[in-house]
């Protein structure tokens, strides 16, 4: 499809191009890019998405996770989806799985919101930078009153080959009324370039959408990723966020409740070793009454590690009975570890409950001790402790056959990350 074709189809695209034109990428003046930004951003070269996709054969390093015939797979490899590893949805099932560039995602009753409307309303610098570049994706489309009778997981490898370089991507999920899907990632890369994505998903009237995502990324990879989300009337949206390695990432989650009684739960685990930087970024956007939501957020910091969690409520005046709860706890491993944490809320109503709080602290000597006195090593009590520190947020996780590995996983990542430290 040719640019003028792309901006044809999409005029919210040509919209963004103008925006990006006008503005320079966010720094430390910015407070919610405080601590993660990004100096060096207009200096990177686009790598295409197709650039290393041509063989759909390619062998690629996949995790091992025994998914059985109960999960739909699909392979994005560097942006482009890979027919020949991927177990598509049949399409009477109501599940369609498309290239972005080759959907029809214009506006529809049943599908929502324009294409790049979110981004362009909510999305920061990097996000309609990203839609400037015409960047290739995903289209996911739930029909009305579709139950999806298996879990839906996508693994993405991103192979950027030079430091310096960005890959562009732009997902687009749509799930109509009344319908439901649990969706699970799988993200990881290689190389010393930039993973670039950004996510727009709308949430029908009833609909209820289960959102996984597990980042693997290499601790020389850098990665900017927001997703954006609105919800309708009555919807739910759970978002888990697993972040294990990277040598500079920055999520950005913004969910907008644009109907009464929808319910969103936000949780997140992040372990960041020895030169990492892992940054989460919510805002939590009450704009209808009656609604509620819950933000459970963890961080285990390994020797000079450092985490970044800046989360935020917003409560508009018309948002009147909201329930909302935030808490972010960082547990440092090292006196070299570093978590910064700034919860917040920010409220416009007067009839509602929200309450927020973060915690950050080492390991307790007296509990410690307690564990070495029935017999356990130093390195097993730590250990011990730290998993117990987690384990009720991976016992979240929807899908039974993912949260055994990463739980698997986070107890590998806990190993090194304790080696590290000694």
């Amino acid at each position: 499809m040719t640019n003028t074709e792309m901006m044809t189809k999409f005029p919210h695209l040509g919209q963004a191009s103008d925006k990006h034109l006008t503005h320079e990428p966010p720094d430390f003046r910015h407070e919610d890019w405080k601590y993660t930004h990004f100096p060096q951003f207009q200096q990177y070269k686009i790598q295409l998405p197709s650039a290393l996709s041509q063989d759909d054969r390619t062998p690629l390093s996949v995790p091992k996770i025994p998914l059985g015939d109960d999960t739909w797979i699909v392979v994005v490899k560097n942006g482009v989806i890979q027919p020949n590893l991927s177990q598509l949805p049949d399409p009477s099932s109501g599940i369609s799985i498309r290239s972005l560039t080759e959907a029809d995602v214009q506006h529809s009753e049943e599908s929502g919101l324009p294409f790049g409307a979110l981004a362009m309303k909510h999305g920061h610098y990097f996000s309609q930078w990203a839609m400037a570049q015409h960047a290739a994706g995903l289209f996911i489309d739930v029909k009305k009153d579709v139950v999806a009778q298996k879990p839906l997981l996508i693994q993405t490898i991103n192979e950027i080959t030079e430091a310096k370089q960005v890959l562009p991507c732009h997902h687009v999920v749509r799930l109509a009324p009344h319908s439901s899907l649990t969706l699970s990632e799988i993200l990881e890369g290689d190389g010393a370039g930039m993973s670039l994505s950004v996510y727009e998903i709308h949430v029908g009237i009833g609909a209820n959408l289960k959102h996984n995502q597990l980042q693997l990324w290499a601790n020389s990879q850098e990665c900017i990723q927001q997703v954006l989300v609105a919800q309708e009337r009555e919807s739910q949206y759970a978002h888990f966020a697993y972040c294990s390695g990277g040598k500079k990432v920055r999520n950005q989650l913004t969910v907008s409740q644009e109907g009464q009684m929808a319910h969103t739960e936000l949780t997140g685990l992040v372990l960041p070793g020895r030169n990492e930087h892992l940054d989460n970024q919510t805002l939590m956007r009450h704009i209808s009454p009656n609604c509620s939501s819950r933000q459970r957020y963890r961080s285990l910091v390994g020797h000079e590690g450092t985490s970044v969690f800046n989360g935020k409520v917003y409560v508009d005046p018309a948002a009147q009975k909201t329930d909302a709860y935030q808490h972010h706890a960082s547990l440092l491993m090292h006196e070299s570890a570093v978590s910064n944490a700034k919860p917040e809320l920010e409220i416009y109503a007067d009839d509602v409950k929200c309450s927020h709080g973060a915690t950050t602290g080492m390991l307790d000597a007296g509990e410690v001790h307690y564990m070495r006195s029935r017999g356990l090593s130093e390195i097993q009590a730590r250990l011990m402790l730290q998993e117990a520190f987690v384990r009720d947020l991976l016992e979240s996780l929807p899908v039974e056959s993912l949260r055994s590995w990463c739980l698997n996983h986070c107890v590998e990542r806990l190993h090194d990350l304790n080696r590290l430290t000694d």
